[in-house]
This record gives structure tokens, C-alpha cells and sequence, in this order.
């Protein structure tokens, strides 16, 4: 890996989080094709038209990050991000309620490959601690994402009902530590997280990822 001449599949790539395949995909598509998917799943900078881009050294938010991936796991529908549902008065009249602005980014068959790839992260690449060490075993897809000299860890991971993504960094970017990668620093974190989530009375449901027709 991380030869032009060396063969790899997408999926295996994707799951062994390989820079050259990354940076050569980043290519064969484009900075136009990737800003426009990109706007379309909310995200409002543009990326960059060079080859670090690929890589993940561009300007976007946690924030817009998880809405990429959010994206994928409604089946190909992009939702704009909000925080309150509704609000109640005293007598449990609804005042304010949400009306979601929906649109679809991606057909249910793509934004099933893609889930697919990073179900595999989880189950057979840098993801793999989800499982071997944390336990969570429920149908899941994910990410890391480290930077250079370790300044930065990401890691992103949905479940059928429940999306949420981890920054570990510093507001001025140093090293987090050495051998910061996001597997070692920010996975637990959601690790952890999703496997509160299924405890409780509240537990978001965690089912099998649907296969479209």
C-alpha cells in the first residue's frame, strides 16, 4: 500500500485508512465534484483543490463533519442541524416545533455502499478497537481521522438512529500526544458513548443497516 503501482480495493483502502488511495480518489473526482456533495450535506467552506485535502487537512467543523456522515446513515438524506425539537408552554401546548428541511444527496444504494465501506472500518480496520476492546458490538459504521504530528483526532460513527462524531485536539494546535491517533484517543470516547446509549428506558434502538431494492 501507498504505491502508485500497488492494487487495492476501495473498501479495503477505506478501511486501512490508505493516503495514497485517498489522495489519488480525491483526484479522479475532483475539488468541484467533492464541494458540491459536500454543500449539499450542509457543509459551507470549500475544500481546497490540493492533494493534503484529500488527506483531510481542510477547514471544516466537527459540526459539518457529522452531517456528512449523517447523511449516509438516513439513507442518502441530508437534514439541516438544529437543537430544539419543540417547546411546550405550561399547559403542554406546542408553541415552536421543527419542521425538518429534508433533501436527498445521495440515491439509498450509494449511501448503502458507502455504510458498508465504514462498517467494515469498525469490523476489520483502524476502527477495530470499537469491538476488540470496547465491546460495542451492535450494528455500526465509522471513521477515524488522524492529522499530522498528531494535532488532530476525529472519529465518526453512526448507528441506524443515533449519528455523533469526536474532536480531540487543542484550540492551539499542538501535539495531543505523541502517538495521538484518533483509534487511541477519540474512539473511546464515542465508543463509550454509544454503548451508554443503548442502556436505559431511552436506548436509542440499534438495528441491522436496511438493504435497498
Amino acid at each position: 500500500a501507498g504505491q502508485p503501482q500497488t492494487w487495492m480495493r476501495v473498501n479495503d483502502a477505506l478501511a486501512k485508512s490508505d493516503d495514497y488511495s485517498a489522495e489519488r480518489m480525491g483526484e479522479i473526482a475532483g475539488s468541484d465534484l467533492l464541494n458540491t456533495y459536500a454543500h449539499r450535506c450542509g457543509v459551507t467552506t470549500d475544500i481546497p483543490p490540493y492533494r493534503s485535502s484529500y488527506l483531510g487537512a481542510c477547514n471544516m467543523s466537527l459540526n459539518e463533519l457529522t452531517g456528512i456522515f449523517a447523511t449516509f446513515a438516513d439513507q442518502g438524506v441530508t437534514v439541516r442541524q438544529h437543537i430544539v425539537v419543540q417547546v411546550l408552554d405550561e399547559k403542554d401546548r406546542v408553541i415552536y416545533k421543527y419542521n425538518g428541511e429534508a433533501h436527498r444527496v445521495f440515491t439509498p444504494q450509494v449511501a448503502r455502499q458507502i455504510t458498508g465501506c465504514l462498517q467494515n472500518v469498525l469490523d476489520f480496520g483502524t476502527g477495530t478497537p470499537v469491538r476488540q476492546q470496547y465491546k460495542f458490538m451492535a450494528p455500526a459504521a465509522g471513521k477515524t481521522g488522524t492529522t499530522n504530528d498528531y494535532k488532530d483526532a476525529w472519529f465518526e460513527g453512526f448507528t441506524t438512529h443515533l449519528v455523533a462524531g469526536v474532536w480531540i485536539g487543542y484550540d492551539k494546535p499542538r501535539e495531543i500526544m505523541p502517538g495521538g491517533y484518533a483509534a487511541a484517543v477519540a474512539l473511546p470516547v464515542w465508543a463509550n458513548v454509544m454503548k451508554q446509549m443503548q442502556q436505559g428506558p431511552g436506548a436509542y434502538q440499534m438495528l441491522d443497516f436496511p438493504i435497498p431494492a
